[in-house]
């Protein structure tokens, strides 16, 4: 699945739909189990497979008539229906492993090379890299088994400076140079900081600070734990950085203003 398509409308329905892939527009076939519909500005895809029900809603955000694929959640059409399931291999709260256990018996240990995870509670998110930007999906153990099932993915686009945006959630992507500006009232989590990179947490102008002793004085307190960094500042700002590598936890290798330190 990509991120880009096309859709032929008439009478408010859905004739035909074409997939951006590898380089030019290819129809896509309409199967018996998928149904499009329109709400508003949105056009949903609902389609049943091995019993779950999969809902994906695409959107055309300037008006071109090309949609990005965004969230699909996923949904048993029973609740006595098997779904396949995914268990992680967590330590100090990192996944370090994935395996994906199918409905037919088989059982596959996936990559997760280059791919980035957040672990909240009962709720694990995953970002993979993509050339478009990034996959996000969110399992979730239900009973406490350890047995995540997947209930959305979300497809972002990323840009040229900072990967992944959405909400208090940030991550960086690995290879190039990413920048992230930090704004008064914000408190977010960024995940895959390179300093190596050059990746940068910038201040704006609002904090006022152009000098390393400003920087230190609106500093409210700091807490390190080998892998996650908080930084807290007096104006109701925070940054936290998980995944962090112990080299990279030092004053040096972080810019926390515009302007050189």
């Amino acid at each position: 699945m990509s991120d880009l398509y096309r859709f032929s409308i008439h009478n408010n329905q859905i004739k035909s739909v074409q997939e951006w892939d590898d380089g030019r527009w290819e129809y896509e076939k309409i199967d018996a189990d998928e149904h499009y519909y329109i709400e508003g500005d949105v056009i949903f895809k609902q389609e049943t497979d091995d019993g779950v029900i999969e809902l994906t809603s695409f959107t055309d955000i300037n008006g071109d008539g090309i949609y990005s694929a965004g969230q699909t959640t996923f949904t048993p059409a029973s609740p006595h229906i098997v779904q396949d399931f995914y268990r992680f291999d967590i330590q100090n709260g990192n996944v370090i492993s994935k395996t994906e256990y199918e409905t037919d018996g088989e059982i596959e240990q996936d990559s997760i090379q280059q791919h980035q995870f957040t672990v909240q509670g009962n709720l694990i998110t995953e970002y993979e890299p993509e050339g478009w930007g990034f996959e996000k999906t969110v399992y979730k153990d239900s009973n406490g088994d350890g047995r995540y099932q997947k209930i959305y993915e979300e497809y972002i686009t990323g840009n040229n400076h900072q990967s992944y945006d959405q909400g208090k959630e940030i991550v960086f992507q690995s290879g190039q140079q990413d920048k992230f500006t930090l704004t008064p009232g914000d408190n977010v989590n960024i995940s895959n900081f390179n300093a190596d990179e050059g990746d940068q947490i910038i201040l704006s102008d609002t904090f006022g600070i152009h000098s390393f002793i400003q920087l230190v004085k609106q500093i409210d307190d700091i807490d390190y734990d080998d892998t996650r960094l908080e930084v807290k500042f007096e104006n109701n700002t925070s940054v936290e950085f998980t995944g962090i590598l112990t080299q990279d936890a030092v004053w040096g290798l972080f810019n926390f203003s515009a302007e050189q330190l």
